[in-house]
């Protein structure tokens, strides 16, 4: 396990988060790649979703 107050952890996180959504996209969407930060959004698709507040 790494614990984030080794000094070489900052090295080895954004390998294992790109590894991770890599292998979520394979598993997940087959036919659209997803990024860190459209998973991690709380705004929805334009034009895919329900208004908020209709």
């Amino acid at each position: 396990m790494l614990h984030c107050s080794e000094s070489y952890s900052e090295d080895k996180v954004e390998p294992f988060m790109n590894l991770l959504l890599s292998n979520f996209n394979k598993a997940f969407y087959h036919y659209e790649s997803v990024s860190l930060m459209k998973l991690l959004s709380n705004e929805p698709d334009a034009g895919n979703s329900m208004p908020v507040n209709p």
